[in-house]
């Protein structure tokens, strides 16, 4: 069940990036998630709130999922999910409280790590 968690997160990672990259190149991209000036992904994609350390959280987040399939137990799964699932919640605050905005494939990622902890609590 982890491995299938952890892919669906390389996949929202795997677009976010997508949409990073094409922001780059073209800032008038409107991604297939942009439904909306309130609900965007590029409104929340483009803000500095998208990168940590310099790379993006969709990065972060990729590595992560990646991490998940190679450990494959939810003991070591748990050391890792625990911070993603803080930052997560770190990050809908800001999307909430400062940009007033919502990516709806950043805020699944975020469900998906409170799944992935719950998921590992229960096992």
């Amino acid at each position: 069940m982890l491995i299938i968690l952890a892919s669906i997160g390389i996949i929202f990672s795997v677009y976010i990036l997508y949409v990073q990259y094409r922001l780059k190149k073209n800032k008038k991209y409107k991604a297939v998630c942009d439904l909306s000036n309130r609900f965007s992904c590029t409104g929340v994609i483009s803000t500095n709130y998208s990168y940590i350390f310099g790379l993006p959280n969709a990065l972060w987040g990729l590595m992560y999922y990646i991490t998940i399939i190679i450990l494959n137990d939810p003991l070591l799964v748990f050391s890792i999910t625990l911070p993603a699932v803080l930052l997560s919640a770190y990050l809908l605050m800001v999307t909430m409280l400062r940009i007033k905005r919502y990516c709806l494939v950043c805020n699944a990622s975020h469900l998906l790590n409170l799944i992935i902890l719950i998921y590992v609590l229960i096992k």
